[in-house]
C-alpha cells in the first residue's frame, strides 16, 4: 500500500505541474481525477460496517493431507466492498503449531461471497481456526480500514493407529496389606460384590449379571466392591517433546489404549494437568470411553515442565509412554514397561529397578514396537 500511495503522490505532483505549465481543460481534468482517487476510496470504505463471516470445516482431517475449507462473508450494507482482506490463523492445540493465511474477496451490496482455502496439519491434534480480523481497501489500494470480523471453529486431526502385539505377562499377587476392600462402599473390584440392582442408563456393560437377568426378566447389574488394585495404567508424559515427538507419543498411546479396550481390559489413562502439573486419571471401561478420552488428549496443550507420578500402588501394570524417563513413585509389585525415544541413548531390556524398557525411532516406530510384553 505504501508503494501505491507514493505512486499516487507522484502522479498528483505531475498532474499539478502539468496544470501549472499548461493551463487547459485537459490538464485540469487530469488534476481533478488525481484528487478524486482518495475521495472515491473514502466512499468505498463506507462499506464493511455490517459484515459477518462463517467457515465450513470438515469434522476431522487426515494429518499431512490438505483439505478444502469454505469461507463465506455476508455484506449487510447497501454499499459494496471493493476489496476485503480476511486474516485467519489455525493452531494445533496439542503441539502448538500454527498456520495462517490471508484471503481476498469482493462483496456486492446486500450480498455474500464464498471462497475456498486449504488447511493442512502435519501432526495429530485438536485444531482451532480463528478469523482474526478483516481489512477493507479501496479499488486503488490507497486507503485501508480495519473492520471487526471474528469467528472461531474447531476440527481435529486424529492419530494414525497401528497394532503392536501386546503380550500381558502375569503380575505379582498383592499382599493383604495392599488391599482395602470394602463391603459398605461401592467400587470396581470384580472380586467383591457390593450389591445387585436393576440396570440404569450409565451402568457399564461389564457389570450386567446375565444369569440373574435371564431368571428375573429384567436387566440386573452388580455393584462392585472397593479395592485399590486395578489392572493397568497407561501413562502419557510428553514433557519436553517437540511437535514431531509429541505426535509420535500420541499415536503410540492411542494405539495401546485401543488394543486394551478391544480386549475388554480394565485400565486407566493418566497425564499431567497443564495448569497444576498434577496427574489426571481417567478410567476406561468400554470402547465408548475412548472417544471422549481422545478428544481431551488431542486438546492437551504442550507440556514443558516434568511431572511427578505418585500413588501408583493401586495398579498391577504400568505402561509409560514418555519423552524422558519418568519418575514413578509407589510402583512396588507392579510390572512397569517404559516406551521411550531411542535418541535418549538408554539401553533396552530389563532395567535395574525391575522395569522393562522399549525404545523406538522417529522414522519407524510402528515396526520398532511390533511386540510388547507388559
Amino acid at each position: 500500500m505504501r508503494a501505491r500511495r507514493w505512486a499516487w503522490a507522484a502522479l498528483l505532483a505531475a498532474a499539478g505541474a502539468a496544470y501549472l505549465f499548461e493551463n487547459n481543460p485537459g490538464t485540469l481534468t487530469l488534476l481533478l481525477c488525481c484528487l478524486a482517487l482518495p475521495l472515491a476510496g473514502m466512499l468505498a470504505l463506507l462499506g464493511g460496517g455490517r459484515l459477518t463471516v462463517q467457515c465450513l470445516l470438515p469434522r476431522t482431517l487426515e494429518k499431512g493431507k490438505a483439505v478444502d475449507c469454505r469461507l463465506t462473508v455476508k455484506n449487510g450494507s447497501i454499499v459494496p466492498v471493493p476489496r476485503l482482506r480476511v486474516q485467519w490463523r489455525c493452531r494445533n492445540l496439542h503441539t502448538g503449531e500454527t498456520l495462517s493465511g490471508v484471503e481476498t474477496l469482493t462483496l456486492p451490496p446486500k450480498g455474500e461471497r464464498s471462497l475456498s482455502f486449504t488447511l493442512r496439519s502435519r501432526h495429530c491434534g485438536s485444531l482451532e481456526l480463528r478469523v482474526l480480523a478483516g481489512e477493507v481497501e479501496d479499488l486503488f489500494g490507497l486507503i485501508r480500514r480495519r473492520v471487526e470480523l471474528t469467528w472461531t471453529g474447531e476440527t481435529a486431526a486424529p492419530p494414525v493407529l497401528f497394532a503392536p502385539e501386546l503380550v500381558l505377562l502375569p503380575t505379582e499377587r498383592r499382599g493383604p496389606e495392599r488391599q482395602t476392600d470394602s463391603r459398605t462402599v461401592p467400587g470396581d473390584d470384580p472380586g467383591e460384590i457390593y450389591a445387585i440392582r436393576e440396570y440404569v442408563p450409565g451402568d457399564a456393560v461389564r457389570q450386567i449379571h446375565w444369569k440373574l437377568s435371564e431368571k428375573t426378566g429384567k436387566t440386573m447389574v452388580r455393584l462392585l466392591g472397593t479395592s485399590v488394585s486395578r489392572e493397568a495404567l497407561l501413562l502419557f508424559d510428553p514433557a519436553g517433546a517437540d511437535p514431531e515427538l509429541t505426535d509420535i507419543l500420541t499415536e503410540i498411546f492411542a494405539s495401546l489404549a485401543w488394543i486394551l479396550a478391544e480386549r475388554d481390559f480394565s485400565f486407566a489413562v493418566c497425564w499431567a494437568d497443564p495448569q497444576s502439573g498434577e496427574p489426571v486419571v481417567t478410567e476406561i471401561d468400554t470402547q465408548e470411553d475412548l472417544g471422549p478420552m481422545l478428544d481431551r488428549l488431542l486438546a492437551l496443550p504442550p507440556v514443558n515442565r516434568p511431572c511427578s507420578w505418585p500413588n501408583l500402588e493401586e495398579y498391577s501394570r504400568i505402561l509409560a509412554i514418555a519423552a524422558q524417563r519418568p519418575v514413578l513413585e509407589g510402583r512396588e509389585g507392579a510390572r512397569v514397561s517404559l516406551l521411550l525415544p531411542r535418541e535418549l541413548g538408554l539401553p533396552e531390556g530389563l532395567q535395574g529397578d525391575g522395569s522393562r524398557l522399549y525404545t523406538f525411532s522417529r522414522e519407524d516406530y510402528p515396526r520398532d514396537l511390533t511386540r510388547l510384553e507388559v
